[in-house]
């Protein structure tokens, strides 16, 4: 027997993502301080820029 699924809901779009895009068990505390520097120079150096966000990906 199916269920009934609203039709928007195929059509909605994920609304957010993380801003960091890594996992790492072992390192978890080093990565936020690094990310939280990384964004934290960013946002100074280009604090005239039209800058939305900072997106950080690590790859394994």
């Amino acid at each position: 027997m199916a269920h009934k699924v609203h039709p928007k809901a195929f059509r909605l779009r994920n609304l957010s993502d993380w801003d960091s895009r890594w996992l790492d068990k072992k390192n978890l505390p080093q990565y936020l301080e690094e990310d939280f520097r990384i964004r934290e120079f960013l946002e100074e150096k280009l604090k005239d820029s039209a800058l939305q966000n900072i997106e950080i990906e690590r790859s394994p």
